[in-house]
């Protein structure tokens, strides 16, 4: 009997032990996956943003050849963007975006293919912001100059991109001027946030790239997006929404409010 009980303890001892070691063994499989994505998530987000703070770099102008401004509504502002430095990294180049009290500060590229490439190329899933090639003919120089653009940017987890523009919407919206475009050809365009919100993919403003006067009344009635004084330039960013629905687009219209030679 007694050795009976102690084979048993022995059994059940065994049993634990076994069932133990294959949590353990489950366990730390599943942290080193976890920790080898979290290595490849912060991979990419590095990779991305050292690029662009090279960019940043090679993009900005020598102050000693800037030359003011000969308008005489704005005389302090120079060109402070090396575009021809920028257009031999990338002849896709077309301008430089920045949207005050937010993070978005980038290159703009023109071509689909820049959804997830860097400017310079590099395969990686945050992209670039891009205008998609547009319908009618024209030089990529002038293609932020034109009376509607569409710009997209992924809805980066650590804000880069377009994902401060979820966050920071609400501050933008009660400030003018906040949007700054200076084009590979050498205009500056100011803008400023009219509104925002979620739209279909599936609505008139995604039917085509280009929506003419008429048709952007109409596709902004239909999603709730204000619309823009007549003869304005009309720019618009677009991202991912946070709910996490791939059919909703978060978008952020803006009107111009000046634009002059640099």
């Amino acid at each position: 009997m007694r050795n009976l009980r102690t084979y048993k303890n022995e059994k059940k001892f065994s049993t634990g032990t076994v069932i133990a070691f294959v949590i353990l063994i489950v366990s730390l499989s599943i942290a080193g996956f976890t920790l080898n994505a979290l290595i490849s998530e912060l991979s990419i987000y590095n990779e991305s943003s050292s690029e662009y703070e090279h960019l940043k770099k090679i993009g900005e102008n020598d102050d000693s050849n800037l030359s003011p401004d000969p308008d005489p509504e704005t005389p302090d502002e120079i060109s402070d963007i090396n575009h021809d430095a920028l257009l031999r990294e990338n002849p896709d180049y077309a301008g430089w975006l920045k949207i005050e009290e937010t993070l978005v500060d980038y290159p703009i590229a023109v071509g689909e293919k820049y959804l997830y490439r860097t400017f310079k190329g590099k395969e990686n899933r945050l992209g670039t912001p891009f205008g998609r090639e547009p319908e009618e003919k024209g030089g990529k120089s002038t293609y932020l100059e034109r009376s509607f653009i569409k710009i997209y940017g992924h809805n980066a987890r650590d804000a880069s991109m377009f994902g401060s523009l979820h966050g920071k919407i609400h501050d933008i919206n009660a400030k003018d001027n906040k949007v700054r475009v200076d084009t590979s050809a050498g205009k500056r365009i100011w803008y400023k946030v009219i509104g925002s919100a979620k739209v279909s993919t599936h609505s008139k403003f995604f039917s085509k790239e280009t929506l003419n006067s008429e048709e952007l009344q109409s596709a902004c009635k239909e999603s709730n997006l204000p619309i823009p004084s007549k003869g304005k330039k009309v720019i618009c960013f677009i991202t991912c929404d946070n709910s996490g629905n791939k059919d909703i687009r978060l978008v952020v219209i803006a009107e111009s409010v000046k634009s002059y030679n640099l």
